[in-house]
Order: C-alpha cells, then sequence, then structure tokens
C-alpha cells in the first residue's frame, strides 16, 4: 500500500500498475543475480551456489528462530501471552518470570508445542540435520580385482544416497502454484466467474469476511476446503495431530467444521503428495 501511494503520488491512477512492475522487475533482477553468483561460486569448486544461498537462508531462519530475544509482537511489551520469538530465550523466559503453577497448567505446552518456534520444531529439525548427514555419509565399499595383476585387489567407495533439497522445493513450488491459481480462482472479481473453475468449491474455498473477523489462526489465503485444503501444508502439530485427537477443541479455529477423519486425510495427502513429487 505505501508503494502504491508514493506511486501514484508521481502518477496519479497507475499507482497499481507501477507498483507491480517494480515487484515483476525485483524478482527478475533478484533471479538473475542469483544465477551471476551461482556461476562465480561454481567456477572456484566451492560448490552449487544455489544451494549455499538456501542453506544461508535456512541457517538464517534457524539461528534466528533459536536465539531471538525479540517478543513475538514487537508493538507490545515481554508477558507470558507475548514471550520472545526464540526457543532458548522463550523457554528462559517464561521459566524465570512464571510461578510454577502457570508453567504446570499452561507453560510446558506453549514452550513445547504454541508457534513460533516450538521447541518440539528445534529438536525435530536437529534430529532431522542428523540423520540425513548420516545417510548421505554412508557409503557401500565394491570390491576390484584386476584381470591382469593377479591378487591385486581394491575397493571402490560409492555413496548409498544422494540427499537433495531440489525435488522437495520444487515439489513445494507445485504446491504454491496450486493454492495460488484456487485462491484467484475462488476470489478474483474475473477469474471467479469462469465457468466450472470459478468460485468452485471442489477445487478450493477460502475463508469469508466473517470467518476471518472472528478468528486469529487463519489468513485470507488459508483454504477451508476442497483440493487446496487437502494440499495445504500443516504447520505443528497443533495444526494437524492435535486436533485429529481432540477434534471439539479445534473444531472452529483448525477443522473449520471438518471431521478428524478428514483431518488425517489432508495430511497423508500432502505428504503422499510431497513423498511422490520428490521421488519423481
Amino acid at each position: 500500500p505505501g508503494l502504491v501511494a508514493t506511486l501514484s503520488h508521481f502518477a496519479p491512477g497507475y499507482g497499481t500498475f507501477l507498483a507491480q512492475t517494480v515487484i515483476i522487475a525485483q524478482l527478475f533482477i533478484g533471479t538473475y543475480l542469483v544465477f551471476l553468483f551461482d556461476e562465480l561460486v561454481s567456477k572456484y569448486g566451492i560448490g552449487s551456489g544455489i544451494s549455499l544461498f538456501i542453506a544461508a537462508g535456512v541457517s538464517q531462519q534457524l539461528f534466528t528462530g533459536t536465539f531471538s530475544w525479540l517478543p513475538v509482537s514487537t508493538s507490545a511489551l515481554l508477558s507470558a501471552s507475548n514471550p520472545p520469538a526464540g526457543t532458548i530465550p522463550k523457554i528462559l523466559y517464561l521459566v524465570s518470570s512464571q510461578p510454577s503453577s502457570y508453567l504446570y497448567n499452561t507453560g510446558v505446552d506453549q514452550i513445547v508445542f504454541q508457534q513460533p518456534n516450538p521447541l518440539i520444531a528445534l529438536i525435530g529439525t536437529l534430529l532431522i540435520f542428523f540423520i540425513v548427514a548420516y545417510f548421505q555419509s554412508s557409503k557401500i565399499e565394491l570390491p576390484i580385482a584386476h584381470e591382469r595383476v593377479r591378487g591385486a585387489r581394491g575397493r571402490y567407495p560409492l555413496q548409498l544416497l544422494y540427499a537433495s533439497n531440489i525435488p522437495v522445493i520444487l515439489a513445494t513450488a507445485l504446491l504454491a502454484n496450486i493454492s495460488m491459481w484456487t485462491l484467484l480462482f475462488w476470489s478474483s472479481p474475473v477469474l471467479s466467474h469462469i465457468p466450472l473453475l470459478g468460485h468452485n468449491a471442489l477445487l478450493g474455498s477460502y475463508p469469508s469476511s466473517a470467518l476471518l473477523a472472528t478468528s486469529t489462526a487463519i489468513s485470507s489465503t488459508t483454504p477451508t476446503g476442497g483440493l487446496a485444503f487437502y494440499l495445504y501444508t500443516p504447520n505443528g502439530l497443533s495444526n494437524w495431530l492435535f486436533p485429529i485427537i481432540s477434534p471439539a477443541a479445534y473444531s472452529g479455529t483448525v477443522l473449520f467444521g471438518h471431521s478428524s477423519l478428514q483431518e488425517a486425510a489432508h495430511v497423508v495427502i500432502f505428504f503422499g503428495f510431497m513423498i511422490t513429487a520428490s521421488i519423481i
């Protein structure tokens, strides 16, 4: 909105168009620079530049998500309902500032499971990292015998698995495109009137303004039904495991009227799609 208003001041009536043009130009230039850096890094044998950029971004998110002292809502003071966003600072703050009764009733659940950056997410990230590193370093040694030099034997090591993040990125990009198009077909003033595709609940339905006003757990881009709902990424145990175990407590905030069986199908379909798309 700020960019649109600024550009509208210089070119009245064309603010939105110019803002969209600037965003597209930024994406184009940023992608071009990434490819240039990738060629530069690969040229000197350091590795794949794009993979290094991805690793740097993930490392930054992991570091800030673990050690950030900033509160979840920067516009409010630190409190039990607005603790530090980082996992470790949140644990230290709640343990040192809250009574044992609060920790017993609410604090443990808030530390271990509640977003953002729950403790179980940090443990799961480290566990997956070590598992992937272990299998990536596993090798199979093939025995080699020389035909002309009898008695000379050797071994040739082969990697057991080749771990890569590119298939997962491509599968995630495909899911992002599905979410984008279903959202456009549901809410766009033009695309929503296309026969069969426009405003089709089978493809994907999204929350109304009344539902958004009464719930803080969703946004306007969160699908509530259709194909988009079953391919939407579950975020944290509180968004899929707990609603399946206790559907009555999450019927209006996470399940959106769906049954626990439908939520279980959502999880199975999503992970099945990601695994299949990554293998293919």
